[in-house]
């Protein structure tokens, strides 16, 4: 309580400073300006002026006042401090606690856990909006060894929980890509079937209260897939991790609403492929672990080979954009079919990419986002030098150094994304072959629950 008082005292000492001016005929009618309240004393009426101004009517800021002020606070701060060690309390031990207190649960900053989706087994997490008020969360499951394929589809509601909306039962489903198109959503399937040649993925549009199939896609079974559209047009990309096979990249025929075969892609065995833009043009990255990678430049109608210094086979070649360039993370290299435990940053200069860092980190997948002006990358089953699974690290870039920012706890994580709401928030999402999938968002220490920081 005596502590509690002093912290009063301190503050009403700074926010009730007034400074008194020249007499008025009265306070029938206040002339005071700023805030500053007239007052009836012995010897006539006063402008009492709040803290900052001065003169009759308050009408003159008074720097000086405001000064002498926050010297005051810092000689009441120094008091209290005497006070606090003579009450055998230590106002920095209190706040190192606090704060230990908060770290040890939540990180360094600031992604906080907001929900738990009790789904086994989940290999694929995405978010998607319909409209501006409608969110979802699609939960991929591809175990083999157990049968369990399909996609289940949960809309998040206002109070943070789940509604299951429906799965939709697609075997040998590897990855799946939501996206919008001509104000229609859709979910891009790819399917594999070991060493089946003759697979199928598929195309689901929403109807307005679940997802139909809407086109079957012939292909010779896909590792993944990623969408673009532009103004030039809409693409869509699957790669396929059988030796004999390449990826390939459909267009949208908007006459047949469907996609229809564009372009094979000479990369045997890809197992990633990703769509960026930059400078108005489009790129397409194709990683593969027993063939080199490669980076494709549409030009002239056509998907062309771009000059790099990638030369390692790699698991992931993922490219991201911070204002006007385009940069690539060479993920989890290889070398002679030895794993390196190590990853480059490439660089799109002229045009071609070249070496631009060598990140410290490894894992199965990583995905970029911007806070703030602040850089960002989040790896999904970062290893350790000793080559054991860890968990979901946040990395802060800062020029050519990428720092540990952030640990997220999560044994066996296969995958990571985030999601950009309409308010602002940020949503990390995180799926786990040993745990639920869990999402987080990005969060400033103190806010109240279910409230985010952009």
């Amino acid at each position: 309580m005596f502590i509690a008082a002093v912290l009063v005292a301190v503050f009403v000492a700074l926010f009730s400073s007034e400074v008194m001016s020249a007499p008025l005929r009265g306070c029938t009618v206040s002339a005071c300006l700023n805030g500053g309240v007239c007052v009836n004393g012995t010897n006539g009426s006063f402008c009492s002026c709040a803290l900052g101004y001065r003169g009759q009517y308050c009408g003159t800021m008074d720097v000086e006042a405001v000064k002498n002020e926050v010297g005051m606070l810092s000689t009441q701060l120094k008091i209290l401090q005497i006070l606090l060690n003579m009450s055998k309390f230590n106002i920095d031990q209190v706040f190192t606690d606090t704060m230990d207190t908060i770290l040890s649960s939540q990180g360094p900053r600031f992604f906080i856990e907001w929900i738990t989706i009790e789904h086994s087994e989940a290999s694929q997490l995405r978010m998607f909006s319909i409209g501006t008020n409608r969110h979802f969360i699609g939960v991929a499951t591809t175990n083999q060894a157990h049968a369990l394929y399909g996609i289940t589809i949960y809309e998040i509601m206002p109070n943070s929980s789940l509604n299951a909306i429906q799965t939709i039962q697609v075997e040998g489903i590897r990855t799946f890509q939501s996206f919008s198109l001509n104000d229609a959503h859709y979910i891009a399937i790819a399917c594999s079937h070991g060493n089946n040649s003759t697979s199928s993925s598929w195309l689901y549009k929403w109807s307005g209260f679940q997802f139909v199939q809407r086109q079957e896609i012939t292909n010779n079974g896909a590792a993944d897939v990623d969408f673009i559209s532009t103004s030039q047009a809409s693409f869509l990309a699957f790669s396929c991790d059988l030796h004999d096979s390449v990826p390939v990249v459909y267009v949208w025929d908007p006459s047949n609403e469907q996609f229809v075969f564009y372009q094979s892609i000479p990369v045997m065995g890809a197992v990633k492929v990703h769509f960026a833009m930059a400078k108005d043009t489009i790129y397409l990255t194709v990683a593969a672990v027993h063939t080199a990678p490669a980076v494709f430049e549409f030009k002239v109608s056509t998907f062309k080979l771009v000059d790099s210094e990638i030369n390692r086979n790699t698991r992931d070649l993922y490219p991201f954009s911070v204002g006007s360039f385009l940069f690539l993370v060479a993920l989890n290299q290889f070398e002679s079919m030895r794993h390196l435990n190590s990853s480059v940053l490439y660089r799109l200069s002229g045009d071609h990419f070249k070496e631009h860092a060598s990140l410290p980190i490894s894992g199965d997948h990583v995905h970029y986002f911007p806070v703030k002006g602040e850089h960002f990358l989040v790896v999904a089953g970062e290893q350790s030098g000793s080559g054991s699974v860890t968990d979901v690290v946040v990395h802060k870039l800062d020029g050519a150094s990428l720092v540990p920012f952030q640990r997220i706890p999560a044994p066996s994580a296969s995958f990571v994304d985030t999601f950009l709401l309409p308010d602002g928030c940020r949503v990390l999402l995180v799926s786990s072959l040993s745990g639920f999938p869990k999402l987080y968002k990005w969060a400033s220490v103190g806010l109240k629950p279910n409230s985010c920081s952009q």
